[in-house]
């Protein structure tokens, strides 16, 4: 007689396939979810890193506006470069500069610069428009008085453009006056580097800038402390 076959009743052959495929699944999820991590972790790092370096480009081109003032005497004959452009001493003279020079590490934009009278802090000068040259030049009152205690001086006052850029290590003049031997008074009560540091101790001069990224903005000053508020930063 014929045996007719007949299929594998055992239990455990339906229960170790659902296992081995339940594995599998749970397998799979979890390469899919590590999958998934890590791709996000990629993009977090990639934002990281491009944050890290924006940061790092801002800190690499970060100026510093610093003020500075010279005082030279020459004697006759000796050569002085005066509104940038060179001048032969007639006769013994004092040489009085105030420029303005950028020690940081990267250019700095100007943004405005200002001129106050100590003590009532009031406003001389100033700019408001971009493309607007620094008008301290304007500031009669001080011209007035400087001209009144030093008769005949030769008084420039510099200047740059609002929105113009000041490089890493350079330097731009904002006032330089020459005073000859015979501009001096006899009734000066004082040396005129003395007189002039006093005059110039009345105001302030406030140059205001930022860096590239319109950023980090601070001011210079020479001369009394301005405003807290003077460049509106």
């Amino acid at each position: 007689m014929d045996l007719a076959e007949t299929p594998d009743q055992s239990p455990n052959a339906d229960s170790n396939g659902e296992s081995g495929g339940s594995s599998s699944s749970w397998l799979q999820i979890l390469a899919n979810y590590a999958t998934i991590l890590i791709a996000v972790s990629a993009v977090i790092l990639s934002v990281w890193e491009g944050y890290e370096m924006r940061q790092h480009n801002r800190l690499s081109v970060l100026p510093n506006l610093d003020v500075t003032a010279s005082w030279l005497v020459l004697e006759e004959g000796e050569q002085v470069q005066h509104g940038g452009k060179p001048k032969t001493i007639t006769e013994r003279s004092h040489i009085f500069k105030v420029g303005i020079e950028n020690t940081g590490l990267g250019p700095a934009v100007f943004e405005k610069a200002l001129l106050y009278r100590a003590q009532v802090d009031t406003l001389l000068s100033k700019t408001e428009h971009e493309g607007d040259g620094i008008p301290l030049r304007d500031a009669d009152s001080l011209d007035r008085r400087l001209r009144r205690q030093f008769p005949g001086m030769e008084l420039i006052w510099g200047g740059f453009k609002q929105g113009s850029l000041m490089k890493a290590g350079n330097t731009s003049f904002l006032y330089e006056a020459i005073i000859s031997s015979s501009a001096v008074p006899d009734t000066l009560d004082a040396s005129p580097r003395t007189r002039m540091r006093q005059m110039f101790n009345q105001y302030s001069f406030v140059v205001c800038y930022c860096s590239v990224y319109g950023e980090d903005c601070a001011h210079a000053v020479m001369g009394a402390e301005p405003p807290s508020d003077a460049c509106g930063f």
